[in-house]
């Protein structure tokens, strides 16, 4: 026996249901118009859905077209990988070393210089190392600054800066002035601390250059997308853009840092320093105790965190579309005397409530997570 032709008895009912639906809205005013704005909001909720799609798909095709026009993707790098690495940083030759492994390895060298030359002068000559500048008592010869800054570490240092001066196809003997420039009588510290955060902040060349193909650091820094980079990207890269929410988050995690840090050394204190143990963080501002070196808090805020807070100044004003060295002055406006900290923190809410340029600009395509939030506010 053949099954039974047409619809079964629940899709009758469906559409009896439905048709009768449909003459009470008839005949209801109110029902009417209520049937009419749900349609209409699922209708705009379609195309809400549809305009969210394809942009996301104009997205994509714009940052995989910004991303395929490097050659990143053709080049091969110079720098060793696995264990040699490290010694091809600090005394390799060859090559190009982006920003992020010039600020690490120049930190390191700095921490071994002052480490190393502190042991030999507390060890052999009852003294510390911030004696060698002034040397009150004429404990130590006058040649044992030169021989650790230039025999000892002058070679790495020149090994560093000549691979950094590369990256922005800079004849790499310029590093020899780079070296030299701290013999020059009071300025010269000052001079080699104002070049070393030149060659941090400042971008190198993008592609292969006179000295060879760009690092794979550098390449993935810029090519991998800002919704896919991690925590090294968000602090220690000056390329991409930075939308508001990740900036907070960054710079409230560095601020818990380094309050963190700071903290702890006041409190257990420094012995090498002379610094009594029992403080607390505002001791960085008033110290009672005195004991507290005068340039220990620029060490902290400029020396450890200064490329930090940079590099996450720079990547949010290249979402605003603002040149990335106004970082600069978002970092060291707190030297001005009680006011700033306070213009700081004006220029951070300001970087915090600003929202970005839409689709890509000059610093390149807009971050997922932006796009993301225009589209569902």
């Amino acid at each position: 026996m053949s099954p039974a032709h047409g619809p079964g008895p629940e899709v009758r009912a469906a559409r009896a249901a439905e048709a009768k639906a449909r003459e009470e809205r008839e005949n209801d005013p109110a029902l009417m118009a209520a049937y009419q704005e749900k349609k209409r909001k699922e209708e705009e909720a379609r195309l809400k859905r549809k305009e969210r799609e394809e942009k996301e798909r104009a997205r994509k095709e714009e940052y995989d077209k910004w991303k395929t026009s490097d050659t990143g993707a053709s080049v091969s790098y110079g720098a060793p990988t696995g264990g040699r690495y490290w010694f091809w940083v600090f005394f390799g030759l060859d090559g190009r070393l982006e920003q992020r492994r010039y600020f690490i390895s120049t930190v390191i060298l700095f921490i071994l210089f002052i480490a190393s030359l502190h042991y030999v002068l507390s060890t052999y000559y009852d003294s510390t190392y911030f004696d060698i500048y002034t040397d009150p008592d004429g404990k130590f010869p006058w040649w044992l600054g030169f021989l650790w800054a230039w025999v000892i570490f002058g070679y790495p240092a020149y090994a560093i800066a000549s691979k950094r001066l590369a990256d922005f196809n800079i004849e790499p003997m310029v590093a020899l002035g780079f070296i030299a420039i701290i013999i020059i009588p009071y300025l010269g510290p000052i001079l080699q601390i104002v070049a070393c955060l030149a060659l941090m902040v400042t971008p190198g060349t993008e592609g292969s250059n006179s000295y060879g193909s760009e690092s794979k650091a550098s390449v993935d820094a810029r090519n991998a997308g800002p919704d896919k980079q991690g925590w090294h990207w968000l602090f220690f890269s000056v390329r991409g853009r930075l939308e508001q929410k990740q900036f907070v988050i960054g710079s409230l995690s560095m601020a818990a840092v380094f309050i963190s840090a700071v903290h702890y050394t006041f409190w257990a204190g420094v012995p090498f320093l002379g610094m009594e143990g029992g403080g607390n963080y505002f001791h960085l501002y008033n110290d009672p105790t005195g004991s507290a070196p005068w340039w220990f808090g620029f060490f902290w805020a400029y020396v450890i965190f200064g490329y930090p807070t940079y590099a996450l100044a720079t990547k949010r004003l290249m979402d605003l579309e603002i040149e990335p060295q106004v970082a600069l002055v978002f970092v060291f406006i707190t030297i001005i005397y009680l006011v700033g900290p306070f213009l700081q923190l004006g220029m951070w809410i300001w970087l915090v409530a600003t929202p970005g340029t839409e689709g890509s600009n000059k610093f390149g395509p807009e971050s997922q997570a932006s796009v993301h939030a225009r589209i569902y506010k």
